[in-house]
């Protein structure tokens, strides 16, 4: 058995530019929707802030299923509109802002996953498998950093819980890019066979 290096971007098989213009648009349409929908803004959009707040839904998701995680390990949390996690006991909590959706993560993911040649159900099971990992990654965070407050800890070091999400969501990616572009050269090597 020889092992192979991974061929990202020969045989046709990744389209940079494509990679590139989707990212810039997941990028771009985020930061559009949350500039037309908070108030105070040029372009406000109202009805979209009141009825499609797409934001403040993800960020409540994320909110609860940090939540999920601390009611498994056994302690009480409440929710505040629209993404505060705190403990019913008291003693700390957190606010989710937009920073912490983790959404240039997942924009880089899916185009990353849209720019490579494959059937479309393909490229749609790996891009929600990726999404779901990052998601699940993110709720296991905003817990640990609920967790930290509620208990008061105190770090010796300097530390920035957006830079370690972002080197572990990446590193997460990055794994998964591995076994998505193995398993896609497979998947290719196998109809070209066929």
């Amino acid at each position: 058995m020889t092992i192979r290096p991974l061929d990202i971007f020969g045989k046709g098989n990744f389209n940079t530019i494509q990679f590139l213009a989707v990212f810039a648009l997941l990028s771009f349409a985020f930061y559009a929707y949350i500039g037309v929908t908070v108030p105070g803004g040029k372009i406000y959009f109202p009805v979209l802030a009141h009825y499609f707040d797409v934001v403040s839904w993800f960020a409540a998701l994320l909110a609860h299923g940090a939540g999920a995680l601390l009611t498994l390990l056994g302690y009480a949390v409440k929710y505040t509109y629209p993404a505060r996690l705190s403990f019913a006991t008291g003693g700390g909590g957190v606010s989710i802002g937009y920073s912490c959706l983790g959404v240039q993560i997942m924009a880089f993911w899916i185009a990353f996953v849209t720019a490579h040649t494959a059937a479309a159900w393909y490229k749609m099971k790996w891009m929600a498998g990726g999404v779901a990992a990052i998601v699940l990654l993110n709720m296991m965070r905003i817990a640990l950093v609920s967790l930290a407050t509620h208990n008061h800890y105190i770090s010796i070091l300097p530390f920035d819980h957006h830079t370690c999400f972002n080197i572990c969501a990446y590193i997460v990616v990055f794994i998964l890019l591995y076994y998505f572009i193995r398993s896609n050269n497979k998947q290719q090597t196998q109809a070209i066979i066929a």
